[in-house]
């Protein structure tokens, strides 16, 4: 596995810590092998089930427990459909996956801080992340402050 660049096709290794190309291009992760059923510990419900696939070691995981939200079999206009309650997540939002591999990421190549920059739901779904050890987050909130700070503070995170 290797960050590459898409404007080039120029590779740089993960044990490199970047944030761009040499020529202030984003990058993106390079395709890796995949996940065969072997790979996913049964043992574990949340998303670091599948820490195999995504390159995070599940010892470096800071987690809130998501994933594992329920299907639950119902009915929409009269056809059988099974809703995901993603609503179950910790803070009530899907990206909480997201946000728990990113920020473990980040810690697991030694990152001790981390300033999040979003008033919607990944500004919701950071703070609390920063109550778990050795991972320190701070919100930087752009529209309405007064309100966003309020509701984060409850949740233990400095906003600027």
């Amino acid at each position: 596995m290797r960050y590459v660049d898409p404007s080039t096709g120029d590779t740089y290794p993960l044990t490199e810590a970047r944030w761009r190309a040499d020529n202030g291009h984003y990058l993106n992760l390079a395709p890796a092998e995949g996940l065969r059923r072997k790979d996913i510990d049964a043992s574990r419900h949340s998303v670091w089930r599948y820490a195999r696939a995504l390159l995070v070691g599940a010892e470096h995981a800071v987690s809130l427990g998501e994933g594992w939200t329920p299907l639950v079999d119902g009915h929409w206009d009269g056809v059988p459909v099974r809703f995901k309650l993603e609503f179950m997540m910790p803070t009530g939002s899907f990206k909480d996956r997201g946000m728990t591999v990113m920020v473990s990421y980040l810690k697991s190549r030694g990152v001790d801080r981390v300033l999040e920059d979003s008033s919607g739901n990944a500004g919701r779904r950071c703070p609390p992340t920063r109550r778990r050890p050795a991972s320190p987050v701070a919100s930087w909130c752009r529209k309405r402050p007064r309100i966003r700070r309020s509701r984060r503070s409850r949740r233990a995170a400095p906003t600027w």
